[in-house]
């Protein structure tokens, strides 16, 4: 759920991982309906080229504002440290009770250390396992760590190129789909390609702009994903080396395409699950781990003893949407169980 911005202008912006997001299950329409009630999704109608049957007849929408929209949009009301990365949590005894101390360094290079009562953890699981501090004891005391150790993700390069607004018209020409799904047989390297005035352009009209990409067209730009397999292999090369060889087999699908006037690369280590935290416990509990103490089949995993820590996201649901607000909804609920414990405690 990544928009990326061009370095050339604030204002161009690309969606560099979820590009739109289907209701598979009826569980989660609601959510979708206030979403796309408040302006946050609109219906996606562009054409997809190469999209299963299924997958084309399901509810798929997509974030006019990109999806980083979506996360702000759950997020409002909340006190939010962006750009902080978690390194450490330490089991200390706190008020009413233990705690954890969670150490933290912003974007300034300036760590900083707070108290909680409950830490949800929703981060890649490799990255989870590696935070310093007596998270890892409480991992290894109850065997969650050893499952988790067989978590996998897929990895990929993501390849955004804007072009000047005076190139929407020959952009047009030229793409004639919002998305395309590329074939093994196409390409070795490329899986698939959005085109952002297209996949945004659902007729529905927006505070300030005309539905019709035709009319009012977003700032031109492509998103290229690379296949599951190009990333393994290329993982630990440059980034601005890899995506130039996706930009170039970009050009090569698409030989009408104007030169961009900026390309942005990233790199995804961490991309869709393979094999799932529920998978990954499974094989551990046959080879002989104890993991008795755990609902395998939960969206979200309470880690035992106390201070309460919920693990949580993708890894424990699905690598969807829907997968995401399950595990959500799953850690919120334990993360409400955990602070009414705290609360009795300190009464």
């Amino acid at each position: 759920m990544s928009t990326s911005v061009s370095r050339s202008s604030p204002s161009r912006r690309a969606d560099l991982g979820a590009q739109y997001l289907t209701n598979h299950d009826r569980t989660f329409a609601p959510w979708f309906a206030e979403m796309h009630s408040n302006g946050v999704l609109e219906r996606a109608t562009g054409d997809i080229v190469g999209q299963h049957k299924a997958q084309a007849e399901l509810p798929s929408y997509t974030a006019p504002g990109g999806m980083g929209s979506v996360v702000e949009a759950m997020l409002q009301g909340a006190d939010v440290s962006a750009a902080t990365r978690l390194v450490r949590l330490e089991a200390v005894a706190g008020d009413g009770g233990q705690q954890w101390a969670a150490t933290a360094v912003e974007a300034s290079g300036s760590e900083v250390c707070r108290n909680y009562d409950c830490v949800v953890l929703t981060l890649p699981v490799p990255q989870l396992l590696a935070l310093g501090g007596s998270v890892g004891a409480a991992l290894e005391t109850s065997n969650i760590a050893s499952a988790l150790q067989g978590v996998r993700y897929s990895s990929r390069f993501a390849l955004s190129m804007w072009w000047e607004d005076s190139d929407a018209a020959e952009l047009l020409d030229a793409v004639p789909w919002a998305g395309r799904y590329v074939s093994p047989d196409e390409s070795a390297s490329l899986r698939f390609i959005s085109f952002e005035p297209r996949m945004h352009s659902s007729g529905e009209s927006r505070p300030g702009e005309g539905g019709d990409c035709g009319t009012a067209p977003r700032a031109p730009a492509l998103v290229a994903h690379s296949s599951v397999s190009f990333g393994a292999e290329r993982l630990e090369e440059d980034k601005e080396a890899v995506c130039a060889e996706l930009a170039a087999e970009v050009r090569r699908l698409i030989p009408a395409l104007p030169d961009p006037c900026d390309v942005r690369p990233h790199k995804w280590r961490f991309s869709q699950v393979v094999t799932s935290a529920k998978d990954a416990a499974a094989a551990a509990a046959a080879s002989g781990s104890g993991l008795e103490t755990l609902d395998l089949a939960a969206a979200a995993w309470v880690v035992p003893g106390v201070p309460p820590l919920v693990l949580a996201g993708d890894a424990f649901a699905a690598s969807n949407i829907e997968g995401c607000l399950r595990s959500g909804r799953a850690a919120a609920a334990a993360a409400v169980d955990a602070a009414r414990g705290a609360s009795k405690r300190r009464c």
